[in-house]
């Protein structure tokens, strides 16, 4: 964020295996029932994983959007996914758009995950 020359090119790399593994702190069996922990969900008093899923998501773009809104087409941002075809890459695919759409030179790639996809012949 020092540099301020608007000669020097930037570049931000982001690699994932997928969706956060990471558990966060566990909460004792409670006695409710589920009508009753519906109608805390719906009443704004319980938040599901999901909801904290997305506000890891939109807190990460938030940050990726101020970067990008001040560096522009200075800032290159790569964003890549090695994982199984069944992982969902949704957070570096949110930082690639919020780059995009400051103009930066964003791009999301998803790897194949074999040796045979990156064979070529040496000699043609």
């Amino acid at each position: 964020m020092k540099n301020t020359r608007g000669s020097c090119a930037l570049a931000l790399y982001f690699l994932s295996d997928g969706k956060p593994s990471d558990s966060g702190p566990r909460l004792g069996k409670t006695n409710m029932t589920s009508s009753q922990r519906q109608l805390r969900r719906d009443a704004g008093l319980v938040r599901t994983c999901a909801d904290g899923a997305q506000d890891i998501t939109n807190s990460i773009s938030s940050r990726m959007g101020e970067l990008a809104a001040r560096f522009g087409r200075r800032l290159a941002v790569g964003t890549i996914g090695f994982a199984a075809p069944s992982e969902e890459f949704d957070v570096l695919q949110s930082l690639t758009r919020y780059g995009a759409a400051y103009e930066c030179q964003a791009s999301f790639h998803k790897p194949a995950l074999t040796a045979r996809a990156y064979t070529r012949p040496l000699f043609g």
